[in-house]
């Protein structure tokens, strides 16, 4: 997609038998790429295809460096390492990230002025693990990092949000830092701010 294109209030939906059929489909590609001079402004992104696979991700963002701006981002639902990747690239802003089930929410790595603007869903990730993982980045702030659970009665790994899982017993978010020092918030803080660096708003694409 070009760099200054716009999208507005667009879904993905799960296949047909919805939360039935898709424990079963196993994908190793990401389901929605943005790449090379992808950016732009989206408006209301919505997807929660429940499939599966190593490398599936709901939304993987690639080496990109215009400046690209989502107003609510709701990835949710995968069977995957992460619901949504951000990759070696710069100049990214999130307004509001939602996210339901067990995947980690968001890995961003190798990546330059990024930022987080809140954080929701109904989410809890595995015992011991992070909802974020933030990897050899510099000049990133995330704000507002919160969870909430609608239902404690623990389901499972077959129901379509996932399993409940004791907040006590994993992190918001770990933090590997570009000189190998790893940061790890304390089970059950909810960070106001965590940042690095200085986020510089990304309103301008680099030359």
């Amino acid at each position: 997609m070009a760099g200054g294109s716009i999208l507005r209030n667009f879904a993905f939906y799960a296949d047909v038998g919805y939360r039935i059929t898709w424990i079963t489909e196993n994908r190793s590609h990401p389901w929605i790429l943005v790449t090379g001079n992808g950016g732009g402004r989206w408006y209301n992104f919505w997807c929660d295809i429940t499939q599966g696979g190593k490398d599936y991700r709901i939304l993987s963002i690639r080496g990109t460096r215009q400046p690209f701006a989502i107003y609510a981002c709701n990835v949710e639902h995968s069977r995957a390492d992460y619901e949504m990747d951000i990759l070696n690239c710069r100049n990214i802003v999130i307004y509001n990230l939602k996210s339901e089930c067990n995947s980690p929410d968001l890995l961003i790595r190798d990546s330059d002025n990024i930022a987080v603007f809140s954080q929701g869903g109904d989410a809890s990730t595995y015992p011991g693990g992070s909802l974020y993982h933030i990897e050899n980045c510099t000049n990133f702030t995330l704000s507002l990092l919160y969870d909430y659970r609608i239902n404690c009665s623990g389901h499972g790994p077959e129901y379509f949000s996932g399993t409940w899982f004791d907040p006590c017993e994993w992190h918001m978010l770990t933090e590997t830092a570009p000189n190998g020092d790893v940061i790890t918030t304390l089970p059950c803080e909810r960070p106001c701010l965590y940042k690095r660096g200085n986020y510089r708003g990304c309103n301008e694409a680099e030359e």
